[in-house]
Order: C-alpha cells, then structure tokens, then sequence
C-alpha cells in the first residue's frame, strides 16, 4: 500500500490518500479515517481538497468501550487526534479529552446525521 499526502495551495495538509493498486484511492483525513469509497486519484484527492479540512468541525463518533461516542475534534495530526467526548447520553465521559494514537482507521468517523 502506498500513500501520498494532499496539500492545499498555502500548504496545509488536508489529508492522505492511499491505494493498493493503482486505479482505487482512499481518501483519508490528516489523522488517518477514511473519508468515503475508494476513488480514482483525482476523484480521491478532489474530495480532501474540498472535505479534508472543514470534516475536522463536524462531529464524530468514537468507539468506546464498544459503544458509540459522540466526540468533537480539538486537535489533529499525522500522529495523533485529540477529542473532546460531547455525548450528553454519557454524562461520565462528557467534556473528558482523549488522545488517539493515529492512523485512527474505523475507531472514529463522521457523524450521519
């Protein structure tokens, strides 16, 4: 597997894709979710560009314990992501902070609404 980093013009990293051959790429978030199917490259690089960055201030859920979190993101890298655990379902986790050691793969992704 083989990956590229994808910058916008001012060269802020917006994420990474992937691709295990070379007609499929994974669009990837600077942290490591994947973002949507696999694409043809420029497809794949399209949709960083245009949901890399603004995805971070959306919310996520995060897989603890095995039940399903919902969580804002504070901070992000390459190696790492920090969340803020905003679910009021889980009063005991609410306003913690959590450092994800990245690639983070399907442990957090977008929200659906």
């Amino acid at each position: 597997m083989s990956g590229f980093e994808v910058f916008r013009e001012d060269g802020e990293t917006v994420g990474y894709i992937t691709s295990d051959d070379e007609n499929s790429w994974q669009p990837h978030t600077v942290f490591g979710a994947p973002i949507g199917p696999a694409l043809p490259r420029e497809d794949a690089t399209e949709v960083l560009m245009t949901m890399g960055l603004p995805l971070l201030a959306e919310r996520w859920v995060l897989d603890h314990a095995g039940q399903e979190v919902t969580v804002e993101i504070v901070e992000a890298s390459r190696s790492q992501v920090q969340v803020r655990y905003i679910d009021f379902g889980h009063p005991e986790l609410h306003g913690r902070l959590k450092t994800l050691d990245a690639p983070v793969g399907d442990a957090l992704r977008p929200k659906v609404p």
